[in-house]
């Protein structure tokens, strides 16, 4: 069986560290117009209202700094379910939204991260746009991700998702899709799933 799973906020607490840098960033530049208390949106910069131009400025400075500075980290029990899985004869590729116009080469840095952490896997794609016809042309069986646009393009093949769970996806709903709220969770939820296809 194969598994497409998402890097961040999947594997990668990247979030958090996006709305702590996008505050900072926001405070120096002026640009801080509101609290991060209740954020409207997994993208940090949407969080503090900024314009396309601030959202890009910040980005290219935030990812070099946090490859420069390590500052991901992984997601609790991550990387011991995916070893799990991967020692179980589950195919592992990692599906990430990761562009290179922010990370460099986006396969290549987060395969150095992967590598650094201990995750076990096969396969890298990055820049993905289109997980659902990406899903559909790697044979992916069941899709990871937290991004619900992402979850409904795999739907809309018939493949069978598990939603990592998070405050802005908690209304998505699809026969097809399953929530997840830890990596214990999509362990099992996996092994659920498995006897359906």
């Amino acid at each position: 069986m194969r598994l497409g799973i998402d890097l961040d906020d999947c594997v990668v607490n990247t979030f958090e560290v996006d709305l702590a840098t996008c505050y900072l960033f926001s405070k120096e530049k002026g640009l801080l117009k509101k609290s991060f208390y209740k954020p409207n949106s997994s993208h940090a910069p949407k969080t503090f209202n900024m314009n396309s131009k601030d959202d890009n400025e910040f980005f290219a400075i935030q990812r070099k700094k946090v490859i420069e500075q390590d500052l991901l980290k992984p997601k609790f029990l991550a990387k011991n379910i995916i070893n799990k899985l991967f020692e179980e004869n589950y195919e592992i590729y990692f599906l990430t939204g990761r562009q290179d116009k922010y990370w460099g080469d986006a396969s290549k840095e987060s395969a150095k991260w992967l590598k650094k952490n201990g995750f076990k896997y096969n396969k890298i794609i990055a820049n993905c746009y289109d997980k659902g016809q990406l899903c559909l042309n790697n044979n992916i069986d069941i899709l990871i991700d937290d991004n619900v646009n992402y979850i409904s393009q795999a739907n809309s093949f018939n493949i069978k998702t598990i939603t990592f769970w998070s405050c802005f996806n908690k209304n998505y709903k699809d026969n097809l899709n399953s929530f997840a709220s830890c990596w214990p969770e999509v362990y099992d939820k996996i092994k659920v799933l498995e006897k359906k296809i």
